[in-house]
């Protein structure tokens, strides 16, 4: 069904994974299939879709793969690249924040990715 569904018209859809449960590796494996499954049956020519990860248990401490400088493909980045990666910022609001942002506060990025159920937005 995906693949004869134009691309314009799978974007923002929210596919609800409740078999998955609270297991976080099972939905990270679930996801992973997708992922391939989408990049083995779209030829160069289609727009390329991005699936972005929800589970009730995300954090951002799991999102780095085996490799500490990749991020995990559906994933925010690891919040100790939140404050380098703000200093990094071409606004200087952003910049001089970095300064002074808690940890607490960077464990609130945690609840964009929070969902009462695991699910995937396709986009």
């Amino acid at each position: 069904v995906l693949r004869q569904t134009p691309h314009w018209e799978l974007e923002g859809t929210v596919l609800a994974l409740p078999g998955c449960g609270s297991d976080l590796e099972r939905f990270d494996a679930v996801m992973n299939l997708m992922r391939k499954n989408l990049e083995n049956y779209s030829d160069d020519t289609d727009e390329k879709l991005e699936l972005v990860n929800y589970h009730p248990h995300y954090g951002s401490s799991i999102t780095t793969t085996d490799t500490p400088t990749e991020i995990r493909p559906g994933y925010l980045p690891p919040r100790s690249w939140m404050k380098p990666m703000m200093r990094m910022s071409r606004n200087i609001d952003i910049v001089k924040r970095a300064a002074s942002i808690t940890e607490e506060e960077l464990e609130l990025v945690d609840y964009q990715r929070k969902s009462p159920v695991p699910m995937v937005h396709i986009r």
